[in-house]
């Protein structure tokens, strides 16, 4: 990815976006985990679609795009 595409992406982010942890349930044995979750809420949808396209986005929903990662403390 080209530098100015992650200093958009940081600046779109520090505007728009935010960080929290979710409840997570796995599918195998039903526990719920922790997941650390990285979001960009905006109402553009092209601004949204751009951001996806690049590597480590993705799960765009309705007017969120949704950059995730589990995390699990055992």
């Amino acid at each position: 990815m080209k530098n100015v595409d992650i200093a958009y992406i940081a600046g779109f982010f520090d505007g728009e976006g935010d960080v929290g942890i979710y409840p997570y349930r796995a599918t195998k044995n039903g526990k719920y985990y922790p997941k650390l979750t990285a979001r960009i809420h905006n109402t553009h949808q092209e601004s949204l679609e751009w951001v996806k396209k690049r590597p480590g986005f993705r799960n765009l929903q309705d007017h969120t795009l949704f950059v995730s990662s589990s995390l699990s403390s055992s």
